[in-house]
C-alpha cells in the first residue's frame, strides 16, 4: 500500500467549475472523457491543470492524435 487512490469522475458540462474545483485536489489526473458542452471550455481548464500536476492525455495531444488515438492507448486501464 503506497498511499494511492483512484477515483473516478463523471463530468457534466453544467458542473464545470465544481468539476474542475475537485480536481485541483489531485495529484495526476488521467482524461477518458467527451464533455460535451463545450469542449474548448473543457480543453483550456484541462491545460491550465496540466501546468502544475501529471494530466494525461492533455488537449494539445488529444488533438494532434485524434481522440480516438488517444484513448486507445488508455484503453488498458480498468475503468
Amino acid at each position: 500500500n503506497n498511499g494511492v487512490s483512484c477515483q473516478i469522475l463523471n463530468y457534466d458540462f453544467r458542473l464545470h467549475d465544481e468539476f474542475f474545483r475537485v480536481l485541483e485536489a489531485f495529484d495526476g489526473i488521467i482524461v477518458r472523457c467527451n464533455p460535451g458542452g463545450s469542449q474548448k471550455r473543457f480543453d483550456h481548464s484541462i491545460m491550465r491543470l496540466a501546468e502544475t500536476r501529471y494530466v494525461r492525455p492533455t488537449a494539445d495531444v488529444m488533438e494532434k492524435m485524434g481522440a480516438r488515438d488517444a484513448l486507445c492507448k488508455i484503453t488498458h486501464l480498468d475503468f
